[in-house]
């Protein structure tokens, strides 16, 4: 497990990363994470795309909250596990837990160093 990978796939330094979307596609096939990475000078938008998922599990920290409203998720911890099948990425955010078991993840920047 590397805690920081998310941020050395993005080449940023540690900073706050919030979940403003989730996106289930091709019959669950693929998982795309809307992210915002927030570090103190400017927000800056990115995606996680988890591809040809095979198992994605999701757990509500709170099962009796109001998420109906429109809100960011902050991450407490953003694990990409590995690919091809070998370990679950685990997201874990204020207000749910996911767990995927993907065959490639692609880490897409919003924006331009």
């Amino acid at each position: 497990m590397n805690r920081y990978e998310i941020f050395e796939k993005l080449n940023v330094k540690p900073a706050g990363i919030f979940i403003s979307k989730i996106e289930i596609a091709s019959w669950g096939q693929e998982l795309i994470l809307s992210c915002l990475y927030n570090p103190p000078d400017e927000d800056k938008l990115f995606q996680v795309h988890f591809k040809q998922c095979e198992k994605i599990h999701w757990e509500m920290m709170d099962p009796d909250a109001n998420l109906q409203r429109e809100v960011v998720a902050d991450v407490l911890g953003f694990d990409l596990g590995q690919d091809r099948y070998l370990e679950d990425a685990i997201i874990h955010t204020t207000d749910f837990e996911i767990g995927v078991v993907y065959r490639e993840v692609i880490v897409q920047k919003q924006w331009t160093d």
